[in-house]
């Protein structure tokens, strides 16, 4: 599953320099530094080969896996096949063997020794085994440098990808100093956590998917309550969903923690939980202590040059959301809904505030604001929202007749069909006669007609009764 943010564009006349100087830094790093790594692979595994050493220390392998039986089991059939390059790599890139072997008798100061010290030697060459990070050999350096490195052409351009959508936004909203610095603290909240994790753990953690999973959660820190799109993915389904920055981010780092405990092995889940955290505090403790978040790429200058007082009063409303001030923010957006009636902004924040606010006396008005919206107004989606939230929540159908009509016109010809059938059965038996509702109560009748019967009958004989000059299908 995959959930991420579509709601900023690159603005290209400002652009996002230190992004594309990371995703730079480490394609090169790829392409000149790892891309060899094929040839020092081959060149450890044939001096292991050549040494003799494999014939010697095979069965001590299987030995050691043995609390991995599928493990041992697939290298068993892989040896008995003959395949014994992949028992070879298996054994070479587990660093846990050397450890054990050196604890063996007679392994010490013994040819034997000398001969496993050369090859690991070469081994020891291979980028992501060079400066990956080990948690049972922490290395400060090895946190740094394992952020740049990858295992594959689509481990890294996957993680560049994200990056990039991450990236570019929050460099302009927080600058580039800053940028850059919760970007290098986030690797090492990674590593911190995998640490914590993974304390004992001979395995060795590359990419940069740590750093950009700060970027993720100072990204949900930056916006706070405003609500953003976002692009789902579940399976073969995916659409967009648009919901306040903050909740979304309990939800990824939830998902992150469950994988790292009964997730696949291969993936460093723990590292992807220590960044996201990591950027989240991070950006929220730079907001606490004043840090300023841009909203666009402009530079302060310019923006009290170029806005207008409603753009001023808008960002001020933004910034209470963003800190999550939500009493400031409810008291601005009143006072604006009444300096800017019917604005369409307006009338989103003003719902992404008082839905979880019934019981306050601007939520009916903010309800009957969106729902009163002309069909050719606002976001088809986002009213249907507000009216099954409204619904739900307070048990009530739309005091205005004329709203109701128009809100059923406007679901008509959409997916909404639970809302069509309420709200054909309350004009109904509200008699609403107006010409308007003929159509609709011949539309409705043919679409019951496969699917209740009874009621498609029951709305024939209403549309006859009510408009006798037409035929009702």
């Amino acid at each position: 599953m995959l959930i991420f943010p579509v709601e900023q564009k690159p603005d290209w006349r400002r652009p996002p320099l230190v992004t594309l100087f990371l995703i730079l830094a480490n394609c090169l790093i790829f392409i000149f530094y790892q891309l060899p790594d094929d040839g020092r692979t081959e060149k450890a595994l044939q001096a292991y080969k050549d040494s003799g050493l494999y014939t010697q220390e095979q069965d001590i392998y299987l030995r050691h896996i043995r609390f991995d039986p599928w493990k041992r089991a697939a290298l068993m059939e892989a040896r008995d096949d003959g395949n014994n390059e992949t028992v070879m790599v298996h054994l070479l890139h587990d660093l846990s063997f050397d450890e054990s072997l050196r604890e063996r008798e007679g392994f010490a100061s013994s040819e034997w020794e000398t001969k496993r010290l050369e090859v690991e030697g070469l081994r020891n060459q291979i980028s992501y085994i060079r400066f990956g990070y080990k948690p049972s050999d922490p290395s400060i350096i090895d946190a740094f440098v394992s952020t740049f490195l990858h295992g594959g052409f689509g481990h890294l351009f996957g993680n560049m990808l994200f990056l990039f959508i991450f990236g570019f936004g929050l460099e302009a909203s927080l600058g580039r100093k800053a940028y850059l610095g919760v970007y290098l603290t986030t690797g090492y909240t990674a590593v911190g956590l995998y640490q914590l994790a993974e304390w004992n753990s001979f395995s060795f953690g590359v990419g940069a998917s740590g750093a950009i999973a700060g970027l993720m959660g100072a990204y949900l820190a930056v916006y706070g309550l405003k609500r953003i799109r976002f692009f789902t993915t579940l399976g073969f389904y995916f659409n967009t969903i648009t919901a306040p920055a903050v909740v979304v981010f309990p939800f990824w780092l939830g998902k992150e923690i469950l994988n790292g405990l009964f997730g696949t092995e291969g993936i460093n889940y723990w590292a992807h939980a220590g960044g996201l955290a990591g950027g989240f505090a991070i950006v929220w403790w730079l907001k606490s202590r004043g840090l300023k978040i841009a909203e666009t790429a402009l530079t302060d200058e310019e923006q009290i040059v170029t806005e207008t007082p409603y753009q001023r009063e808008r960002r001020i409303l933004e910034g209470y959301m963003s800190d999550l001030q939500l009493f400031k923010a409810i008291e601005l957006c009143q006072r604006l809904m009444q300096k800017y009636p019917g604005d369409k902004y307006l009338l989103n924040v003003a719902w992404n505030l008082f839905e979880g606010l019934p019981d306050h006396a601007m939520y009916e008005q903010v309800v009957t604001s969106i729902l009163e919206l002309p069909p050719n107004e606002g976001d088809k989606a986002t009213i249907a929202r507000v009216y099954g939230s409204y619904r739900k929540t307070t048990g009530r159908m739309p005091a205005d007749d004329e709203v109701s009509l128009s809100l059923l016109e406007r679901f008509l010809d959409s997916q909404w069909k639970e809302y069509c059938v309420e709200l054909t059965e309350h004009l109904v038996s509200q008699h609403c006669s107006d010409e308007r509702f003929q159509s609709v109560v011949e539309t409705m009748a043919r679409r019951l007609r496969n699917k209740d019967i009874d009621k498609s009958k029951q709305l024939k004989a209403y549309g006859q009764q009510t408009f006798p000059q037409a035929e009702t299908a």
